[in-house]
């Protein structure tokens, strides 16, 4: 069975999520977790999960928006992570990609979510975009919290790859593998352990070669 296990089923341009279910089910994908992002993704993750056998879902805060990760809201993110098919939290981390952006309040953010991963035992999600430094960073600081976590859509060197693996990380690639400019991730798929690699699609985003766009 084939487990996608980070995607947005939540995303507005899937219109009619049973037809989506099915077919992805018609494809071979056994189960898949929708990946949250906000308050509202939570929710719908929620609703999917209850609506649909196959779909499990995860609860956190975007680093886009670090400043929603308030405590009121980490608290019903708490409450929603009780349910049986709620799996990890997610999807957290840093993205300085975009600008303006507050580093300090991403940090914040992303080691209140790992603290809140903590009291939920569950596993969580990792974002990390054009920040490799300070996520190992976050990481290092709060191991003690946490025994495994995923690396989503992984993007880094082997370098930074190695230190994630002591750490005890997982990792996960999109369809950027497939692409004609990826030799370098490539590589890093090669140098990590077959145990330590999980499979996402990261859908409706990144899809593979040769369906981009």
């Amino acid at each position: 069975m084939i487990f996608d296990c980070h995607c947005h089923l939540c995303d507005e341009r899937y219109a009619d999520k049973a037809a989506l279910v099915l077919e992805y089910e018609k494809g071979g994908v056994g189960a898949c977790i929708n990946a949250a992002y906000n308050l509202a993704s939570c929710y719908e993750g929620e609703r999917l999960a209850n609506a649909f056998p196959s779909v499990y879902f995860t609860v956190g805060i975007h680093p886009d928006n670090p400043q929603n990760a308030t405590e009121e809201t980490l608290q019903t993110l708490l409450a929603l992570s009780r349910h049986e098919k709620a799996v990890a939290i997610g999807e957290i981390g840093l993205d300085y990609h975009w600008t303006p952006y507050d580093e300090a309040l991403q940090q914040r953010a992303f080691a209140a979510q790992i603290e809140l991963a903590a009291a939920a035992k569950l596993p969580f999600q990792v974002h990390s975009r054009d920040a490799a430094a300070d996520t190992v960073t976050v990481l290092t600081q709060n191991k003690s919290k946490f025994s495994a976590a995923l690396m989503h859509c992984y993007s880094g060197s082997v370098e930074t790859a190695k230190q994630l693996l002591d750490l005890g990380m997982y990792f996960s690639f999109s369809g950027t593998l497939t692409f004609k400019n990826a030799a370098r991730l490539r590589e890093v798929a090669k140098y990590l352990p077959a145990d330590r690699i999980l499979t996402e699609t990261d859908s409706p985003y990144l899809a593979p070669e040769p369906f981009r766009g």
